[in-house]
């Protein structure tokens, strides 16, 4: 995928809770990490496979399975 398909994707988890919208796409040398804007706090989701299950760019919108603990940072 390129950064500007997934820049704006909303975030939600594959229960259908919402998380946010993709803000910024970070490379720090290891797979890219999103950072997603939610309402009250920025969320950094690796973008792998394993934690993002499914990329639907047609409807702007990503659905992640987290492990425990990802999202209480």
């Amino acid at each position: 995928f390129y950064d500007w398909q997934l820049t704006d994707c909303r975030v939600e988890t594959v229960t259908g809770e919402k998380i946010g919208i993709v803000s910024e796409i970070m490379r720090a040398g290891g797979p890219e990490i999103l950072v997603v804007s939610g309402v009250e706090k920025e969320y950094m989701i690796p973008f792998v496979t394993a934690i993002c299950v499914e990329v639907d760019i047609g409807k702007k919108l990503i659905r992640i399975d987290p492990p425990d603990g990802l999202l209480e940072f």
